[in-house]
């Protein structure tokens, strides 16, 4: 623009009718074939400054769409990641909770042979005290009857 306004200011040479041109009036038709060349060249110029504006503005666009995904991207990232996390801790806690069955289950065995050990240790000492009952009375020549067996 400010070379169209230089040239606006410039002094042409008078040619009404283009009769300089015509007669081949050298000054004058150089001027003016500069000049039809820089309004060309500024149209061009204009033409171009249009497009690089638009290119811009599209790049400008496609920059802040390309963040926008980015940024999405980023938030699905964190929040798999975050999943992942709380299915991570969820498999150690599945874990923990089987490792302390695990050990109850065990106590329990323990518990159940401590158990069949004291039981089979009383029912031991139940059948000594039986037989040593049964010795004392067949020397006393009591006699028991079959219905007074002791049951197992």
């Amino acid at each position: 623009m400010v070379v169209m306004a230089l040239l606006n200011c410039l002094q042409r040479p008078e040619d009404p009718g283009g009769f300089a041109q015509a007669h081949g009036d050298a000054a004058t038709t150089a001027v003016l074939f500069w000049e039809n060349k820089c309004r060309m060249v500024l149209k061009e110029l204009d033409a171009a400054h249009v497009v690089s504006q638009v290119m811009v503005r599209d790049y400008t666009t496609a920059h802040a769409q390309a963040q926008h995904a980015l940024r999405e991207k980023e938030r699905e990232s964190e929040e798999w990641q975050q999943k992942l996390a709380r299915a991570q801790s969820k498999i150690e806690s599945l874990e923990a909770e089987r490792e302390r069955w695990l050990e109850d289950k065990a106590h329990g065995r323990k518990q159940l042979h401590e158990s069949e050990q004291q039981w089979k240790s009383e029912k031991g000492n139940l059948q000594r005290e039986v037989s040593f009952v049964d010795q004392s009375l067949v020397r006393r020549g009591s006699t028991r009857g079959p219905d007074d067996a002791p049951h197992p």
